[in-house]
């Protein structure tokens, strides 16, 4: 075919043959919208600049369509290039969408044919389509990302609040790909069968999985130890069925699961079958289809597939969402976003193990359950019993940092030359592992009355951690492990004194951190953000801004921890913050806030510099009292440091002192006002004394 000629062009096409050099033009084909490329013969107008596919000129798509399914208008093909955004989907396009000249209307021409009626295996009720789903907050059953409720998508109507995007109802992994419009709603239920007939009321059973004898009801617990031949699990504490004759014994509730069910495993209804009726012959083990473990006893299988490997066992079958479970506050769902569409890889909180095919998702927060993890121990009816896999990985953290040598009496390795006593009452000393004010109900003092002090959790700390801080295990070291003078944090960047958690596999001494960052665990609840926070390592180069620390300002630092559901960030020094702080001025605590709360448009000044609160950052105040304080003038940055303690540095002796002198000093490096309430003083020299007023001076200064 040498010509042809195409309604929307009022010039006949001819066949070419294209030379080398326009081989590697880019061109676009009038028709569909498509680059041309990597051919060498194409329909081309030799009067105008129109070129064509051969397979779409000698068999080009309809110019008009009278009647689409969910239009009351024609749709005309507009052929080129061209952006736009589908109202059938609400997805983007480039070229040849079919619109309405009547009502603005656009679509691809994929959407045109989108079913008016499906069944999906996600949800229970038919869904419909719908052209407009109208205002309001709605978010897709499936991907659970936001929806915008002017395009179209498919809704439940027995449901109030369910709805799904258009593309992702229509995904081959979702629906059967049978149209349901017209046809009667009881097909949609499942067979007709029932999983056992009832002989007695309640008490005797023939179930369909053992149909050569009668099984009785019992509650008693003789058969605890036992297991289930349905899901091969104990019998515990629950009702079961037992047979008479045999040792065939059913948990209640397995004796109840249905012949036929829909999941979001497969695409077709599964149907539940005995140990016989498995791929592997009697009594022989198969392997589940979702979290890959061998197991024996029931199972789900697809018996439409001719694929016997279709097979999942009813633990994960009996998986629904949202899927609660003990390790974690939020509900959990089926996340079946290609990763190739997220920022990250999604890897099993549980159990390390990385793109499953089947994964359940927090979706606010970086947390994922493969299905083996998803299905430990019993999760039917939302009972959550699977393990804390926080507690049982602290139970691996080590040994405890102290011995016990009576109540309330320990032998601390932070103290080895005496005994510590817990005590009750109140004192104004700072604990010798964190350098914090004790403020405590309950804490450590030395036997010997030498000054050292430990809050209870401080003494409590394990002797060694693992962290997202390094790639090896940290073990705790005192004092009088490190080499003399105040150590600098790793994390937070911030001088310290006291315990910290060091690598004793790097020969590099500078892996250290101190407690309060080594102790940051995910996810991190701070008071001054509603959110979960979470450790943030994707490179800054691989995102669209900066991460820049919400309470302080500062812009790349190698640790962050963030919000993702909002554009929150704290650096570790941020995070790491107290709660609560003490004024000299205020019988009261103050508390840490995050962002200002004046509504009239006014700012605060700090009750120490008399400077302005920054508007987003973090800030002390008195909810009792008023007084309303920087975190620097609160607390400090030389926060973890001891009152009192001396070290060397560079020839100079240099003591951590408390801001309480009664005229205002200067900084020997910055020259500003020293403001926060410790200060590193040295008389070193007798005719100068030098004051430092932060980690950052003491860090730049080198003395004369």
């Amino acid at each position: 075919m040498n010509a042809v000629e195409f309604p929307s062009h009022r010039h006949p096409l001819n066949l070419k043959e294209l030379s080398s050099e326009e081989t590697e033009e880019s061109r676009v084909c009038g028709l569909c919208g498509e680059t041309i490329k990597e051919t060498n013969r194409v329909y081309e107008c030799s009067q105008c600049d129109f070129a064509a596919h051969l397979d779409c000129a000698e068999n080009p798509p309809s110019l008009v369509i009278e009647r689409p399914k969910f239009h009351e208008h024609t749709l005309t093909l507009l052929p080129r290039q061209v952006s736009f955004t589908c109202n059938a989907c609400g997805l983007s396009g480039d070229k040849s969408p079919y619109v309405c000249l009547e009502c603005s209307f656009m679509t691809h021409k994929d959407c045109i044919d989108f079913p008016r009626a499906i069944r999906i295996n996600r949800h229970h009720h038919r869904m419909f389509y719908t052209s407009f789903l109208g205002s309001g907050e709605q978010t897709c059953g499936i991907c659970r990302r936001k929806m915008d409720g002017r395009y179209g998508a498919y809704s439940c109507l027995c449901c109030e609040d369910y709805y799904v995007h258009s593309r992702c109802a229509v995904r081959r992994d979702v629906w059967d790909g049978i149209d349901v419009e017209g046809k009667p709603e009881e097909e949609d239920g499942k067979d007709d069968l029932e999983e056992f007939t009832i002989i007695e009321e309640r008490s005797l059973i023939v179930h369909f999985c053992h149909e050569q004898h009668v099984l009785s009801f019992r509650s008693q617990y003789e058969y605890a130890d036992d297991v289930c031949s349905g899901c091969a699990l104990p019998i515990a504490a629950e009702n079961f069925y037992t047979c008479q004759e045999c040792t065939y014994l059913l948990h209640e509730r397995c004796a109840n699961l249905p012949r036929e069910i829909t999941t979001f495993l497969h695409v077709h209804p599964l149907t539940l079958c005995p140990d016989d009726e498995s791929s592997c012959g009697p009594n022989g083990p198969s392997r589940c289809g979702s979290c890959h473990l061998h197991f024996n006893g029931f199972s789900y299988r697809c018996l439409e597939c001719k694929d016997d490997n279709i097979e999942f066992d009813i633990r994960c079958s009996s998986v629904s969402e949202p899927l609660l479970v003990s390790s974690h506050e939020h509900p959990l769902f089926i996340d079946d976003v290609p990763t190739d569409e997220i920022e990250e890889a999604k890897i099993c909180s549980g159990c390390g193990l990385q793109g499953p095919k089947y994964i359940l998702s927090c979706f606010q927060c970086r947390f994922h359950l493969c299905m083996a993890c998803a299905t430990k121990g019993d999760v039917w009816g939302g009972v959550e019993v699977m393990r804390n896999i926080e507690e049982e990985d602290n139970d691996e953290n080590g040994e405890q940092s102290y011995s016990m040598i009576s109540d309330g009496v320990v032998l601390h390795i932070g103290h080895k030359q005496h005994h510590l006593r817990l005590e009750d009452e109140y004192t104004d000393d700072v604990c010798s592992g964190c350098a914090l004010p004790i403020a405590a109900k309950t804490f450590y003092r030395c036997h010997q009355e030498c000054s050292f002090f430990l809050h209870e959790r401080c003494a409590n700390l394990p002797q060694e951690i693992t962290t997202f801080l390094h790639v090896h295990p940290l073990t705790l070291c005192p004092d009088d492990e490190r080499s003399c003078g105040p150590s600098r944090c790793g994390s937070c960047h911030l001088h310290f004194n006291g315990f910290s958690y060091r690598c004793l596999e790097c020969k590099d001494d500078n892996i250290e951190f101190d407690i309060r960052c080594s102790s940051v665990s995910e996810p991190l609840l701070v008071s001054s953000h509603e959110h979960p926070l979470f450790i943030d390592d994707v490179p800054t180069d691989e995102i669209e801004e900066a991460k820049i620390c919400s309470g302080c300002g500062l812009q790349g630092q190698k640790y962050i921890l963030s919000c993702f559901g909002c554009r929150f960030h704290l650096c570790m020094a941020c995070a790491a913050l107290p709660d609560k702080a003490k004024y000299k001025y205020d019988e009261h605590l103050l508390s840490i806030k995050s962002g200002l709360e004046d509504s009239t448009g006014g700012y605060l000044l700090c009750d120490v510099c008399e400077k302005k609160i920054e508007e987003k950052g973090n800030y002390y105040k008195c909810f009792s009292c008023g007084p309303v304080l920087h975190t620097n003038c609160a607390v400090g940055s030389f926060r973890h440091m001891r009152p009192w303690m001396s070290f060397i540095s560079l020839g100079h002796e240099y003591k951590v002192v408390r801001n309480d002198w009664t005229t205002q000093l200067r900084c020997s490096n910055c020259d500003n006002e020293c403001h926060e309430p410790l200060l590193l003083v040295s008389t070193t020299t007798t005719d100068v004394t030098i004051y430092l007023c932060s980690s950052r001076c003491f860090t730049a200064y080198v003395p004369v």
